[in-house]
């Protein structure tokens, strides 16, 4: 028989009983053990709704409980998404970013993606549609942190948020 999902009883390190029990996992699937603890993730409102794990070729519905319900190998959608990338034969290596002036990228036309990595010390960046960056205003990239970034990429501002940063720049489309 395959394993079931049920609810067990238990006690907590207080000796208290856990009210609604706990999920195990029935690895006999007649409810009577051996137990394993059933790892699941449910909502933080409800507390019920359950996520599920689908085969990739199933469509996606409205009400569908699984956590990835638009992207599917099987779909037209997935030889375009954005980690698909052709580089454009040119990229930004050891862009220096001060704390003083917001630093935008030299973007090549053909270019509508790019992928940042930060060095030597954390930076901020922000669109300017949204404003230039300070030091302490702005989307904030850590010290080896990698971002993607799709369209838009010439509003692009980064700053550092104290002394001076490093970013490596690759462009793709």
């Amino acid at each position: 028989m395959a394993a079931s999902l049920s609810t067990i009883s238990g006690k907590d390190g207080a000796g208290s009983t856990i009210a609604g029990g706990i999920q195990a996992l029935d690895l006999s699937g007649a409810g009577t053990g051996p137990w394993s603890f059933a790892n699941v993730i449910v909502d933080g409102i409800a507390g019920s709704n359950r996520a599920t794990v689908k085969a990739a070729s199933t469509a996606a519905a409205a009400t569908d409980p699984a956590l990835v319900v638009a992207l599917s190998p099987n779909g037209a959608s997935f030889a375009n998404a954005p980690y698909v990338l052709t580089d454009v034969a040119s990229d930004q290596m050891a862009l220096t970013i001060t704390s003083t002036t917001a630093v935008a990228l030299t973007v090549p036309a053909t270019a509508t993606q790019a992928v940042v990595c930060v060095e030597g010390n954390s930076v901020r960046w922000r669109s300017t549609a949204s404003g230039s960056p300070t030091a302490s205003v702005g989307m904030p990239l850590s010290v080896g942190q990698t971002v993607a970034f799709q369209n838009g990429l010439s509003t692009l501002r980064f700053i550092s948020q104290s002394g001076t940063a490093t970013i490596d720049v690759w462009y793709g489309k």
